[in-house]
């Protein structure tokens, strides 16, 4: 099996030491460089790795990594795609060659974890999507196998800005406005960048997609209920009126009485949410609302009250 590790850069020299450390055991190494102006190519080079320069205009993520994908040998059998402040766990290479799917999925370790699917054919692949994009299959079947033994780790630069991306997540939606993750993508960048007001306006567009999941609804009330504060309020009580199934609403409402200190209501609240028994684990879930704080809520609200 011939494996090949390709990447796209811009300006990474800082990383392209390590990078090289974490996939040297690959058979072919990639940087599609897309015109770094530090020591990225030269560093890059002195290593041994294949490095190409490309330009893409109007930038297009899919597009830049379409292209290193191209510029791969065809006798590769599988590729990773590795951004380049990642690194890989090591014995990865005999772990992948344990595989015999066409597309590994593996664990993905960054400000929180998830599968990441990454790890593809050399051909029958192509990457979709302006940013964030992601693998497609091309005309084959795709064969999708979990390698547990593979751990790929962002580890960014955090001094590095990304309100660049604001405008490409933009355009990115204006392209797929019926795929909610982009509404997302936008959102967590202009709550980052403390404009609250444009972040409500995405949020409140998500909330319109069809078919969006009641906790996924749930969800966006709770943080516009945070980001919102003149409207905390109204935005818990859609965020009740969405899930009144679920203790975490309850919950909720009922710490917002106490910031106000109305320990009556807050009371009571906590004790609405403590009728809800029935754990639902999803992206709605709060461990807050199952643990010591909603405990620990409900005894301060009952002897507050108590002594009113």
């Amino acid at each position: 099996m011939k494996i090949a590790v390709y990447t796209i850069a811009l300006n990474e020299e800082k990383f392209v030491e390590r990078w090289y450390n974490s996939v040297k055991d690959a058979d072919y190494l990639l940087i599609a460089d897309t015109g770094s102006t530090d020591r990225t190519v030269e560093i890059a080079k002195s290593l041994g790795i294949n490095v190409f320069n490309i330009s893409i205009k109007p930038w297009r993520f899919d597009t830049a990594r379409n292209v290193a994908l191209a510029l791969l040998p065809d006798e590769i059998d599988l590729c990773i795609s590795m951004d380049m402040d990642e690194v890989i766990s090591e014995n990865w290479r005999l772990e992948l060659e344990k595989t015999t799917g066409n597309q590994i999925t593996y664990v993905f370790r960054n400000y929180k974890d998830f599968v990441n699917n990454r790890i593809h054919a050399r051909h029958g692949f192509m990457w979709k999507f302006l940013m964030h994009e992601g693998l497609v299959p091309d005309r084959t079947e795709m064969i999708d196998e979990f390698c547990p033994g593979i751990e790929v780790t962002h580890i960014p630069d955090i001094e590095k800005s990304r309100s660049q991306y604001t405008q490409l997540l933009i355009d990115a939606l204006n392209e797929n406005p019926d795929i909610g993750r982009y509404y997302r993508y936008i959102t967590e960048q202009l709550v980052d960048e403390k404009k609250f007001e444009e972040a409500e306006e995405y949020y409140l567009k998500l909330l319109k997609i069809p078919n969006l999941p009641n906790e996924d609804s749930a969800k966006v009330y709770k943080i516009l209920s945070e980001i919102i504060p003149e409207k905390t309020g109204e935005y818990l009580l859609l965020c009740l009126q969405t899930a009144p199934h679920r203790r975490e609403p309850y919950y909720y409402i009922a710490n917002w009485y106490a910031e106000h200190e109305r320990w009556k209501e807050c009371l009571d609240w906590c004790n609405q949410a403590l009728k809800v028994k029935k754990i639902t684990v999803d992206v709605f879930k709060d461990n807050n609302a199952w643990g010591e704080p909603m405990i620990e809520l409900y005894n301060r609200a009952k002897e507050k009250a108590n002594k009113k």
